[in-house]
């Protein structure tokens, strides 16, 4: 009699594990796709310094420098377009696409907004880049024709990494700190480069900052920080 009563007992059992094991979990939705929220850059920030002025002699002498080799090697490195490797520092190692696609769909979003408005405003007026307006400036890159041929004023790369930050301080606000300086120092690798002046840079943070307030004018655009800020809370803290 016992032996019967285990046998069911173990039969049950067997049945109830193998209903749990092909429970199929609910794949996670996939983020939205980035929306165009176009906004007036040229209202933003200021016509480019002539190369007369006041502040295009201050550029020429900031240009100067001098930077330490680290910087330098800083600044080479933050050539690269990618906001997970600009901000891995801060962030964590484990900092990368695949491991925050909430953050991820934030990232499309801010280049889908802010990316007209840098071809807009470098579009609007042609500013020589430092190593081509004094020859002999030296750059921490090999410049293509494609660069060489592109507009200083604003820095796309300035104008990206400000707006990283900002969103990353937002969504991540035990760092924010951290990840303010480091947008702020990912733009500055732009002069320490070669490759703009310091008032393109600045012009960029305007124009960087500007790119998340249109962003958060827009309700959809709101919903994906709440899912970013969850994201980051729910692996790191904040």
């Amino acid at each position: 009699m016992k032996k019967a009563i285990l046998a069911a007992a173990f039969a049950l059992c067997a049945s109830a594990c193998v209903s749990i094991d092909v429970t199929e979990t609910p794949a996670p939705a996939a983020p939205p796709a980035p929306v165009a929220l176009p906004f007036n850059g040229l209202a933003v920030i200021a016509p480019a310094p002539t190369p007369t002025s006041g502040v295009h002699a201050a550029d020429v002498a900031i240009s100067k420098g001098p930077w330490s080799a680290e910087r330098i090697a800083q600044a080479t490195a933050d050539d690269a377009v990618d906001p997970w490797k600009a901000f891995a520092g801060v962030m964590g190692a484990d900092f990368t696409a695949a491991n925050y696609p909430a953050t991820k769909a934030l990232f499309d979003q801010v280049m889908a907004v802010a990316g007209p408005a840098i071809g807009q405003t470098k579009a609007a007026t042609f500013r020589p880049r430092p190593f081509v307006a004094m020859p002999n400036h030296p750059t921490c890159i090999t410049p293509t024709d494609y660069i060489r041929n592109m507009s200083a004023y604003p820095s796309g790369h300035a104008t990206l990494g400000w707006a990283w930050g900002l969103v990353l301080a937002e969504i991540a606000p035990a760092r924010a700190d951290a990840l303010l300086k480091r947008g702020f120092d990912y733009g500055q690798s732009r002069i320490v480069c070669g490759l703009h002046w310091s008032s393109d840079v600045s012009a960029s943070y305007a124009l960087g900052a500007a790119a998340v307030a249109r962003m958060h004018a827009d309700p959809g655009t709101r919903a994906l920080f709440d899912a970013a800020r969850a994201e980051v809370s729910a692996k790191s803290g904040g």
